[in-house]
């Protein structure tokens, strides 16, 4: 015999509808609210009770379970003051793969909310898989408990090596092995991950000491720039270093990275939208020559941009332009 499937009334599945669009949009004003550093509409998204709970696991320190709204807005709250004192333009958070379960008066929804890598390390950049109770009050739904697990590692779209810190390879991201055949600094030997000039070696041993030394102090980091050369020596080549979930990850090549972390620096320096086409392409390894060509202008007016910026932010060379560019970070009052 066939059966037949159920269907809710239209009613029901009406109100079922806007249930979930009621308990994703509390969920979203209540991350907005906190990057934009509005405390009380922070607060109204919440059950101000006894039994309202957040816990926060993270690698770097554990878990940390505040019990309570009134020890949850104490330890909050200052957060989202400063960040209402930050400069600049909040990162943009999306979120996916929601799953939702509706009863009553009590919900539950898990969801993968990501930041962005160049969001700075206060947003907490990457995935994080997240988990909300909510209860509705006087037709009103709150979030009573929230759970949430960083996992940085799994946000990655550009290749990724992650190693230890003498460079020994642990993990290799999709493509990565392909991107280390061809990379211009770096190379896979044997087990290791190694500079391709000696040159570079010792800034390549630098920087994974000292990941390693902030792994061992329990403190993450954003992606910081490592320039080295090119296989050629005469060009730049970037990767990026960064601390998350307490692995050091070493990421080959990300151009997203590259062009928001430059277009900020060139905000500092007041640099203006041509200069910084230049500088993006010295960054990517061209030489003036190459970058003319690709930015389609005389050879002369590149060289007049790269001179000018040299004025502007005091240096004498090419490597140190993009060091200053890449190692610079917003301003904050």
């Amino acid at each position: 015999m066939e059966r037949k499937h159920e269907r809710l009334p239209w009613k029901e599945a009406r109100n079922h509808d806007d249930d979930r669009n009621a308990i994703i949009s509390v969920i979203e004003e209540e991350s907005s609210a906190w990057i934009r550093g509005d405390v009380a509409a922070w607060k109204a998204c919440w059950v101000q009770d006894n039994h309202a709970q957040h816990i926060n696991a993270r690698p770097s320190v554990g878990a940390r379970m505040l019990r309570g709204f009134d020890a949850i807005a104490t330890y909050m709250v200052p957060f989202i003051e400063d960040r209402a004192q930050e400069v600049g333009v909040a990162p943009t958070v999306q979120r996916e793969d929601w799953r939702i379960t509706i009863g009553k008066d009590m919900a539950w929804a898990t969801f993968d909310q990501l930041v962005p890598m160049d969001a700075g390390p206060n947003a907490a950049p990457g995935r994080h898989n997240h988990l909300r109770i909510l209860e509705k009050h006087d037709g009103k739904w709150k979030i009573a408990a929230i759970f949430h697990i960083p996992n940085r590692i799994g946000y990655y779209t550009t290749p990724w090596v992650r190693v230890d810190q003498s460079g020994v390879i642990l993990e290799v991201g999709a493509q990565a092995d392909e991107a280390l055949r061809s990379h211009a600094s770096l190379q896979r030997v044997g087990s290791r991950l190694c500079a391709r000039n000696s040159a570079d070696s010792e800034k390549l041993r630098d920087a994974l000491a000292e990941a390693d030394d902030l792994i061992r102090n329990r403190t993450g980091r954003p992606p910081v720039a490592l320039m080295l050369q090119g296989e050629d020596l005469t060009s730049l080549s970037i990767c990026w270093i960064t601390v998350a979930d307490m692995m050091t990850v070493v990421l080959l090549g990300d151009d997203r990275l590259l062009t928001s972390t430059i277009r900020r620096a060139g905000e500092v320096y007041g640099l203006s939208p041509k200069q910084l086409q230049v500088a993006e392409a010295i960054a990517r390894g061209m030489d003036l020559s190459s970058a003319a060509e690709f930015l389609g202008v005389r050879p002369n007016t590149v060289r007049t941009h790269v001179r000018r910026m040299f004025e502007r932010l005091n240096v004498t060379s090419q490597p140190a332009l993009i060091r200053t560019l890449l190692s610079t970070r917003p301003p904050h009052p």
